[in-house]
């Protein structure tokens, strides 16, 4: 009886909020049938299904139409005719949803879930509703139902582990996973999600076991060699060490994978004598893949050896001679000759990481940054031209070439490069470079003596930025050299001084 109540209070709870409508007649029905009836004179006592088609269709044609409370009203009145609809339900979810009204949501897709409950859809949408709104346990028992109407979709097996494991509840997730490990067999996936729930209730035992079952499915698997090495890392560690070199005799190309897990293991162990032979090997060598290459150079070489030059260097050389074409060996090489003070050769290898991927950002930015800082400033405009073909949105570029001509004494360059700046930053809505921007387009006019041409550019800078300081003082000290609107350039002068109050030049003007 609880459990009627409840369903009855929610229906009234929902069709409550039904807008009212008025009605001129006379004579009121009596009771929301008649009334429906009246409204909707299809509807009649012997063709109710016919009026529930008919409001229904409705419904849907307002959807397609956008006019969601005129499809909320037609809905409703579906249920008020009859309230097991389930598509009724499932359709008045979303506009709930569209009105941020959670609780009706919810009630929604229960309401479809409960009249049609083997309905596919339903119950997805009510197991993700559930997991958004954090009710893991519920969408994965949802979603347990699910399986057991469509037990060949396998992927809804993890996701419900996932569920509970996220719910702290890493024994159901293992029963859900040992269901679908009797269906499909043992393999790796489930296994090493089994392996790592048992590790979480601290059953390292039954872990390390579940490792040594996947092992014996399947002797010949190298990779369920390597998973048992792994297993045995942290309590069997010279058998994990053999189990590695055991799987690193192996003819295939994965068997490097094996080495450089082991070489890792062993730079845990703090055995670094014999992981520097390893990687020292494993760089030389043409087996194994560039990315595992890279990522040990990352993670461990860069670090470990950050004092050992040589080292370093030898080993990105015989990186290099290996995957020549590989632009992110470039990259990363030339990144650290630069730390390291070799500008030439790290200027070589973004040039040769630019030809490789004349798409990458950053490799054009760290070039040019090369030639900023020993001031060659023919190879800043060449370099800055050639990036603009590949980015004509980055602004940064015909900055550097006004900036640089603003050096070279260039004047009507400067403003033509600027102006190329002024346009892309136009388009992306970015007041405060656009302020900075129009700020020293001021400064070169006056340069070349054009001071009104000075004044409507410093106007404009302040109108995408009021508190640009630099423009504030500038102005304030040019009209005050000219003698002319002196109270105005008092108080921007006191403005810059208020923004930067350590500035000895804001101070000084």
């Amino acid at each position: 009886m609880k459990k009627l109540s409840i369903i009855i209070f929610l229906t009234t709870a929902l069709t409550a909020t039904l807008p009212a409508r008025s009605d001129s007649m006379a004579t009121q029905p009596h009771s929301p049938r008649e009334k429906l009836l009246q409204e909707y004179p299809i509807i009649q006592n012997d063709s109710i299904e016919q009026g529930k088609d008919y409001l229904f269709e409705n419904a849907l044609l307002y959807l397609q139409k956008g006019d969601t409370q005129k499809a909320y009203q037609s809905l409703h009145t579906c249920l008020q005719l009859d309230s097991t609809q389930a598509e009724v339900w499932f359709r008045l979810a979303p506009i709930y949803q569209m009105r941020k009204n959670k609780d009706s949501v919810q009630i929604c897709l229960e309401n479809a879930h409960r009249y049609d409950e083997h309905n596919k859809s339903y119950m997805l949408n009510l197991a993700s509703f559930y997991s958004r709104d954090e009710k893991l346990t519920q969408a994965a028992q949802l979603l347990e139902k699910l399986v057991n109407d469509y037990p060949d979709e396998y992927e809804y097996y993890y996701a419900i582990s996932a569920l509970y494991g996220e719910a702290s509840l890493p024994n159901e997730a293992i029963r859900i996973l040992k269901q679908l490990e009797a269906i499909v067999g043992k393999n790796q996936d489930i296994s090493l999600d089994v392996y790592n729930y048992y590790r979480r209730l601290g059953k390292e035992k039954k872990a390390i076991k579940e490792m040594e079952q996947l092992r014996k499915s399947d002797p010949d698997n190298l990779m369920y060699l390597m998973l048992l090495a792994y297993a045995y890392e942290e309590y069997k560690v010279e058998k994990a060490i053999k189990l590695y070199r055991q799987a690193m005799e192996d003819e295939s190309e994965q068997s490097s994978d094996a080495a450089f897990l082991l070489a890792d293991f062993l730079r845990r162990l703090e055995r670094k004598q014999e992981a520097e032979e390893l990687y020292q090997s494993l760089f030389s060598s043409h087996k194994g893949s560039f990315n595992h290459k890279m990522d040990a150079l990352q993670k461990y070489y860069l670090k470990e050896h950050a004092q050992d030059s040589a080292l370093i260097q030898s080993a990105f050389e015989n990186i290099l001679s290996q995957y020549p074409h590989q632009a992110q060996a470039h990259s990363l090489y030339a990144a650290w000759l630069k730390e390291h003070h070799q500008v030439m050769e790290a200027a070589i290898h973004y040039r040769q990481a630019i030809d490789l991927n004349p798409m990458e950002l950053q490799n054009w930015t760290q070039y040019v940054n090369l030639f900023i800082e020993s001031q060659n400033f023919g190879m800043i405009k060449d370099v800055c031209s050639e990036a603009r073909a590949y980015f004509p949105q980055e602004f940064i570029f015909p900055y550097y070439i006004a900036v640089t001509n603003s050096i070279e004494n260039n004047l009507p360059a400067t403003i033509q490069a600027y102006q190329a700046c002024l346009d892309i930053l136009h388009s992306q809505a970015q007041a405060a470079q656009l302020s900075r921007v129009l700020g020293e387009m001021g400064d070169v006019y006056h340069r070349m003596n054009k001071m009104d041409s000075c004044y409507i550019y410093y106007n404009d800078a302040l109108i995408f930025d009021a508190n640009n300081a630099m423009v504030l003082n500038n102005y304030a000290y040019f009209l005050s050299e000219e003698n002319r609107d002196l109270e105005q350039a008092e108080k921007m002068a006191r403005q810059a001084v208020k923004l930067e109050a350590n500035n000895a030049t804001y101070l000084d003007t």
